[in-house]
Order: structure tokens, then C-alpha cells, then sequence
């Protein structure tokens, strides 16, 4: 990755350098929300890597800031854990070394976000098996399973695809295709934030399922290592330490914002352990893609803030 800095951001023309279009929403945010911040790019069709290499870099330098300063705080217990984006890191966490009574986990969005909740998923893979004939003879005998995933996939409408949803909407994504008339599969997650409207989604699969099994023949389509669901510990339950996190955003100049996080960070995973955990946001935007960026200003106050809470008697 090389990064590419624009110390005073002014516009759109500042990123002409980076050699990518980016999207209009993109822009507008920047323009309308970080105009004179220093932003940190990627250049080229490479990601930044802000999410979470911004989370890490924010700890160790509140952690330098407060032995530099000989700060007085609780006990602080770090952590860093490797494979967050599948969402199993947070289980590899060794308790009997890290203690912690509460926890927060860097790894949200906006400078100044607070995660009230998380959605939950499903994950799972659709195969589809067709039969091959000879074309010239291959009516009501072929069964494309290429065509048949594009049938099961028209099942979901657009306004169900993370592309065009938002807020408190869950959404279906399928994420990868491969195959051949014969043998094809699709990998399908499901997320939302509601236990039934979770369920609903799905039973819809396999309603679905159901429905071209039995105009294709029985086993044409099948729902294959399905794994997770809702889960009850994606909410946080303890709001003494949200109020904690609000007074240290205040104090650095951080205008609080609670929200219904669109994605899951290691804070569920920690919740599922019976632990008090909650996810602040490190100043980044555009998390997974090309187009990702951060801003060093918020990163600062971010640094400030947990500086604060670790002065906090909770």
C-alpha cells in the first residue's frame, strides 16, 4: 500500500493525484464534513488499511501519552487481535491474561460514533446441481445450474442488496459465483438487527429453496454449511459506559453519536463472553474498499478520548 497525504484537504481537485474517480457520496462527505482536515488515501486499485491499522495506531499512542505523562489510571489491559473481519478474533482471547472488566474495542467509523448495537448474520453457500445433454436435444432435458442461481438470486429484490438499503434495514448479499452449467455455488450473508426479521430472511432462503426444488426436481438446489444467526448479545446492555465514553468524546471535542452499527466488530464477540464491551469510532470511512481514507484530526481527538476514559473511575 502507498499512502497518499493531503495535508489541508480544500476539495474534489486535491485527490486528482490518487488516480482513481471516486464515488460522488464519497466526496460529498468529505467536502461537506472534513474540508481542512489531513486525510490519508491509498493510491492506485490498493486498500488503505485504515480499518484497523487507525484502531492500533490511536491505543499505542494514547498508551505513550499517558506513560510520557506518568498519568494516573485504572488497571489497562491491551489487546490485539488478528482475524476480526471473519469475526472469530475476539475468541482467541486469553482472559486469564487480559482482565478487563470493560471494553472497548476500536474499530467503528466516525470519530465520535457509539455503537448501541451490532447486526448479526448468517452465513451460508446455495449450490445448485444442473444435468448436461446434448444441445440440439436439450429441451426438458438441460438443466443449466447457471440459469437456475440467476432464478434463485431474482427471488431477493433489490431493495434487500446492501447496495441500496440503509439505517436499520437488514439486506441479503451474495458476495461470490463460481461454477458451471453443472455445478454452480453462491456464497449468501444475511444481516439485521432484529431476531424475527433475522429468522424471516432465513426461512425465506429455504422457502425459496423449496419452491425450485419443486419445479426442477428434488436436491437441484440446496442451502449448504449454513453457520451463525441472531445473536441475542449484539446490543449493548450497559449504559453507565456509554456515559462514560460520551463525557471523554465531549471534553475532546467530539460531537457524540449513538448508533446501529451496519457491520459487526469484535465487541459481539467479546459480549458473547459475558463481558462489557463497546465500540467507538477511530475516524475512518469507506472501510473494504479502494476508496477507504482517514483523517488524522479525528484520529487526535480519538487518541484524547481514551486518554480520558482511562482516567475515568467506572
Amino acid at each position: 500500500m502507498e499512502p497518499f497525504v493531503i495535508d489541508d484537504y480544500c476539495g474534489e481537485e486535491g485527490l486528482s493525484p490518487i488516480n482513481k474517480t471516486y464515488p460522488s457520496d464519497i466526496v460529498d462527505l468529505l467536502n461537506d464534513n472534513f474540508k481542512h482536515h489531513t486525510l490519508i488515501f491509498s493510491k492506485g486499485k490498493t486498500l488503505l488499511g485504515g480499518d484497523d491499522k487507525a484502531g492500533v495506531a490511536e491505543i499505542v499512542t494514547a498508551l505513550e501519552y499517558i506513560v510520557k505523562h506518568d498519568i494516573q489510571t485504572n488497571d489497562i489491559y491491551v489487546a490485539f487481535v488478528c482475524d476480526e473481519e471473519i469475526g472469530r478474533g475476539a475468541a482467541l482471547v486469553n482472559y486469564d491474561k487480559f482482565k478487563a472488566d470493560y471494553i472497548f474495542v476500536l474499530d467503528g467509523e466516525f470519530a465520535g460514533e457509539i455503537h448501541i448495537s451490532n447486526m448479526s448474520s448468517f452465513f451460508c453457500g446455495i449450490k445448485v446441481r444442473g444435468e448436461h445433454s446434448f444441445l440440439g436435444r436439450a429441451k426438458n432435458v438441460m438443466k443449466n445450474a447457471i440459469d437456475i442461481m440467476g432464478e434463485f438470486m431474482s427471488c431477493f429484490p433489490n431493495d434487500e442488496r446492501p447496495q441500496f438499503c440503509e439505517g436499520d434495514d437488514g439486506f441479503f448479499h451474495f458476495s461470490k459465483i463460481q461454477g458451471d452449467l453443472i455445478n454452480t455455488i453462491l456464497m449468501c450473508t444475511i444481516m439485521d438487527f432484529e431476531e424475527d426479521k433475522m429468522n424471516e430472511k432465513i426461512q425465506r432462503l429455504y422457502d425459496v429453496c423449496d419452491m425450485i426444488n419443486a419445479k426442477y426436481g428434488e436436491r437441484t438446489i440446496s442451502i449448504v454449511f449454513p453457520q451463525n444467526g441472531f445473536n441475542h448479545l449484539s446490543k449493548n446492555k450497559n449504559e453507565s459506559i456509554v456515559k462514560v465514553v460520551e463525557r471523554s468524546m465531549l471534553v475532546n471535542g467530539l460531537q457524540c453519536k449513538k448508533i446501529n452499527f451496519r457491520g459487526i466488530t469484535d465487541a459481539t464477540l467479546f459480549r458473547e463472553q459475558r463481558k462489557v464491551a463497546i465500540t467507538i469510532g477511530i475516524g475512518c470511512s469507506a472501510f473494504h474498499s479502494i476508496y477507504e481514507w482517514v483523517s488524522i484530526n479525528d484520529m487526535e481527538k480519538t487518541v484524547r478520548t481514551l486518554v480520558s476514559i482511562s482516567k475515568e473511575r467506572i
